[in-house]
């Protein structure tokens, strides 16, 4: 904690040294900027003016860059690069339900993966902090899948299967785990058959703009219903309810 304290203190150091040395290399005309800045968000309440918003523009800009720089030394850090990737390796078994199951792997096996998405989560921070262009994702993306190939061998195709179905695994998990609070178990053929279900109308799904939209949860609930009692269904009802709420909340706000 205390070094990430300390790369927050150079960092606005060297912000702030690097504003004296703009200053102080084209002075007359940082004054002239500012007395025009300062006079213009001295406006009138309410008042818009071509020199207000100009001025409301350029320290909007100068605060995220100067943001930016910080989040980039934190990003850098040893020790949050650690934390963060410490708990994105701890997530994945719950990320990842049944996969030794599904693809037959050993715990051995099941731990060197995870190490590996680990891995690859991090280059891709990594790539997305240093604004990597689209061709440098494309390869590492490439070379990902042949990371992965390399390692699940054989499996590597199932893998692929249970990667495109894993949106509906997880909706069947969490199903699972509220039918129990509300004692309606769901048994195990049943789960089976309603994930097929829902994999049947999962390219259906995205198409209609996701789960979380009202077209998305009636393609999700009409082919639940073939699998679900009533009580059930509703139950999954409220479930993606509840799913779209969080997901709107998490959402970033739009400009």
């Amino acid at each position: 904690m205390k070094k990430i304290f300390a790369i927050l203190s150079v960092a606005l150091v060297v912000y702030g040294g690097a504003t004296m040395r703009a200053q102080a290399a084209d002075a007359a005309s940082a004054e002239k900027t500012q007395e025009m800045d300062d006079a213009a968000m001295m406006a009138a309440p309410g008042v818009v003016t071509p020199e207000s918003l100009a001025a409301t523009m350029r320290y909007t800009r100068d605060a995220a860059a100067s943001l930016q720089g910080v989040n980039n030394q934190l990003s850098a850090s040893p020790e949050v690069e650690a934390r963060v990737r410490a708990r994105y390796r701890a997530e994945l078994p719950a990320q990842y339900p049944d996969i030794e199951d599904v693809l037959d792997l050993s715990l051995d096996q099941v731990n060197k993966l995870f190490d590996l998405l680990t891995e690859q989560n991090a280059n891709a921070r990594r790539d997305a902090t240093a604004g990597a262009s689209a061709r440098v994702r494309e390869d590492r993306l490439r070379a990902e899948d042949a990371q992965l190939s390399g390692l699940l061998g054989t499996r590597f195709p199932r893998w692929q299967e249970y990667r495109k179905a894993l949106p509906s695994r997880l909706q069947v998990r969490d199903l699972g785990a509220a039918l129990i609070a509300y004692d309606l178990d769901l048994s195990d053929a049943k789960s089976e058959a309603l994930m097929a279900a829902l994999i049947a109308v999962q390219a259906q799904v995205g198409q209609s703009g996701g789960p979380y939209t009202e077209e998305g949860q009636r393609i999700l609930l009409d082919a639940a219903s073939g699998q679900l009692s009533a009580e059930q269904l509703d139950v999954y009802k409220k479930v993606l309810e509840r799913q779209a709420g969080r997901a709107r909340a998490l959402a970033p706000a739009k400009k």
